[in-house]
């Protein structure tokens, strides 16, 4: 039966004998002697007495590592110790190379490129072959492309780069470590892109147009994983059952944009987000999941419609240009936060909730704006409903149903008047 053997760190103290690596046999003196394992120790190519310390920061080469008896080894870097696999006779020698740099390997189609990068260095630069649409890495790293070049910083570790033609084929190919697309080109599909659940996945549009046309109903990208989208626009309709955010990105659709579902978390940063239906559709369709909004701009006939959860707006203006500009539907409870420097206007209520509670402004000095033909119509659920109000100027008629309540600052004064025709509510 195969067994696995963990090695502990009193292995450091064996000594080894010997050259360079020079095949998968080395003979048998110059292995280190354990009752079950051989091992001999390697820097770069160089044969050293002693597994290196964890302080000395050395890497371990699992591709250059091998063992005998089609056994395995990798590095457990808690322990400071290998972990030999598989193991189905003994004794079985292993191998172990560490090395003081990183490998980034760059393939494009049936050629490779290798760069070796020094432990204290964390980024490479290489020429771009703009014959394809995008550069996949994994590993965690990121990039950016500038005068025809690619750069990759972020290198904490080998590094794989591929170069693909389209981004299905780059999807296919995902491991399970943090992946990265860079875009290098425009590109339009008619298939949904699907993240899978556990892939970590950033795309970087790099400022160019990603397009999935799957008709006005269907999903274009279905996020089971945690997946990012920044610098560029992307067109289709999204749905996210994980986490996704949003980074200084354009979206629109022709119906309901973006639907985050059930306990899962939606983050939009520095982006603009639309939904160009003239119907009852929303920009966000919320479906009981969490929601934050930070410095960007959100406008559909409903700008925020659905289930709600945990809602919170901050720095953003939301425009209901037909209905509603934030709307939690009747039967669900949600939590809203507007905060920072906000403005919210619908067309017929600017923030309209069944149940839960809605916190104008974080402190006194946050500058909020809700506008609407009803500024705030709540508490129309069967639950209590309460107002934490701060701060901030509401246009147009507070509707406070029979289960709801204002709880205004301590110190303040809230004060109603018409203003040119338009109900106006303040703090003083």
């Amino acid at each position: 039966m195969k067994k696995v053997i963990i090695l502990g760190i009193l292995l450091a103290s064996l000594a080894v004998l010997g050259g360079g690596i020079t095949n998968n046999e080395l003979p048998e003196q110059e292995y280190i002697k354990n009752e079950n394992i051989n091992l001999a120790v390697y820097l770069n190519e160089e044969r050293i007495e002693n597994i290196p310390s964890k302080e000395s920061g050395y890497f371990f080469d699992e591709e250059s590592s091998f063992c005998t008896n089609e056994a395995s080894v990798l590095w457990d870097y808690d322990s400071w110790s290998p972990i030999i696999k598989n193991i189905s006779n003994f004794p079985t020698r292993c191998t172990l190379v560490f090395r003081d740099f990183y490998r980034v390997k760059i393939y494009d189609n049936e050629e490779s490129f290798t760069y070796e990068i020094p432990l204290n260095e964390s980024s490479v630069s290489f020429d771009n072959n703009t014959s394809h649409n995008l550069l996949n890495c994994n590993n965690g790293v990121y990039g950016w492309e500038e005068n025809n070049a690619i750069t990759i910083n972020n290198i904490a570790s080998d590094v794989t780069c591929t170069y693909y033609d389209n981004s299905l084929d780059a999807l296919a190919n995902l491991d399970d470590s943090n992946n990265f697309f860079l875009y290098l080109k425009d590109e339009s599909l008619t298939t949904n892109f699907v993240v899978q659940t556990g892939k970590n996945l950033i795309m970087n549009l790099n400022e160019h147009t990603f397009t999935i046309n799957t008709g006005e109903e269907n999903f274009a990208l279905i996020n089971y994983g945690n997946t990012t989208i920044k610098n560029g626009v992307f067109q289709g309709r999204i749905a996210t059952y994980l986490m996704m955010e949003l980074d200084d990105v354009t979206i629109s659709h022709e119906g309901n944009t973006i639907s985050p579902y059930e306990n899962s978390t939606l983050k939009i940063y520095n982006s603009k987000i639309y939904s160009n239906s003239q119907m009852d559709a929303s920009t966000i369709w919320m479906h009981s999941a969490n929601l934050e909004v930070y410095n960007s701009y959100i406008e559909g006939p409903y700008a925020i419609g659905g289930e709600g959860k945990n809602i919170l707006i901050d720095s953003t203006e939301l425009v209901g240009n037909i209905y509603s500009a934030l709307q939690v539907n009747m039967g669900f409870s949600a939590n809203v936060i507007i905060q920072n420097n906000s403005n919210i206007t619908g067309n017929i209520n600017a923030i309209s909730m069944a149940d839960g509670t809605l916190t104008l402004g974080n402190n006194v000095n946050d500058v909020l704006t809700i506008r609407g033909d009803t500024g705030i119509n709540v508490g129309y659920g069967t639950n209590s409903f309460d107002v934490n109000y701060n701060t901030g100027d509401i246009y147009g008629p507070i509707e406070l149903h029979t289960k709801g309540i204002i709880k205004v600052i301590d110190g303040k004064t809230m004060t109603s008047k018409e203003e040119n025709g338009i109900l106006h509510t303040y703090l003083e």
